[in-house]
């Protein structure tokens, strides 16, 4: 069992080594994805987010009789679950091509986790794990000298952390929800809750804008299709009605459903643009505008971008 703490004494020397070993091990190997909607910095951005809902949670769930003091998210969970959450993205990864079993994919990266808080726990400096493939070996849990050094293999929160990475993604969701599998744990595992809400954060608001305009760019996916156009049966407008209009629907937690309330705003506007492109183009600015027009607007969404990435630091 591990034991609880207050957040503040988060994270240990032990645990940051194996953030730090978490770290390597995404950016190596999301460096062969290409693509700068799924990359490292979109990473570190869920993981600012998830840690700041996380810290931000209440203590208590429930009011009055119905009130259930419930533990602190457990943030070694929480960040290495975002640093680790697109590292299988289906988009960029086949499920073929690691035996469809994450765990398996998972397990070298978590003991070389564990040698790297041994060596912590031992006294030996920082640690950092090595990065490279899930397939391979990777070095054994635990240390030697009788240390009882962080082994998430050991303690079974590896085990959860692999859960959640599959579970996070709002396709999975859509798809359990409608198989009338999505569960007890689905609806109570506040880290999962955390790293979906601070995911889904990051593909509203400015952020979500740019993101979805880049990887229509990766995908050679249209902008925009007229109506009636056969030959295209997707486009990044389309996206933003299939799924982006909607995530303020889905937030699981109560910071992350006030942050999402901004970012909506934020979203809708481009589609408002392009139902009226003559009152949207320069010469014409929509009146919710002001006399300045577009340059108020650009303004607006740069102060977003800054909000968004500086606010979660």
């Amino acid at each position: 069992m591990v034991a609880m703490r207050a957040p503040s004494e988060y994270p240990t020397a032990e645990e940051a080594a194996i953030v730090r070993a978490a770290e390597q091990f995404m950016e190596e190997t999301m460096a062969k994805f290409s693509d700068p909607s799924h990359d490292p910095h979109h990473v570190r951005r869920v993981r600012r987010t998830a840690l700041r809902l996380a810290r931000s949670l209440p203590a208590v769930t429930g009011t009055g009789a119905d009130a259930d003091p419930s533990p602190p998210p457990d943030l070694l969970v929480v960040e290495l679950s975002a640093l680790l959450h697109d590292v299988l993205d289906k988009k960029h990864v086949p499920p073929s091509s690691y035996g469809h079993d994450a765990r398996a994919f998972f397990g070298p990266f978590f003991r070389r986790a564990a040698a790297a808080a041994a060596v912590v726990a031992e006294g030996g400096g920082g640690g950092g794990g090595g990065g490279g493939g899930g397939g391979g070996g990777g070095g054994g849990g635990g240390g030697g000298g009788g240390v009882d050094a962080l082994d998430l293999l050991a303690d079974g929160r590896a085990d959860v952390v692999v859960r959640i990475l599959e579970n996070v993604s709002w396709s999975n969701e859509v798809r359990l929800r409608a198989r009338g599998e999505w569960g007890a744990w689905h609806e109570t595992c506040v880290e999962l809750h955390c790293v979906q809400d601070a995911d889904r954060l990051d593909a509203i608001g400015a952020f979500g804008i740019m993101r979805c305009a880049a990887y229509s760019a990766v995908t050679k996916r249209a902008l925009h299709v007229p109506n009636g156009d056969a030959d295209q049966a997707e486009s990044a407008i389309q996206h933003f009605h299939d799924k982006l209009l909607h995530i303020r629907e889905r937030m699981k937690t109560t910071p992350g459903r006030q942050m999402a309330e901004q970012r909506h705003k934020l979203v809708r506007h481009p589609l408002a643009c392009l139902r009226r492109p003559r009152r949207c183009d320069a010469h014409a600015p929509p009146p919710i505008l002001g006399t300045h027009g577009l340059d108020i607007q650009m303004v607006d969404f740069l102060a977003a971008v800054q909000d968004e990435y500086g606010g979660d630091a």
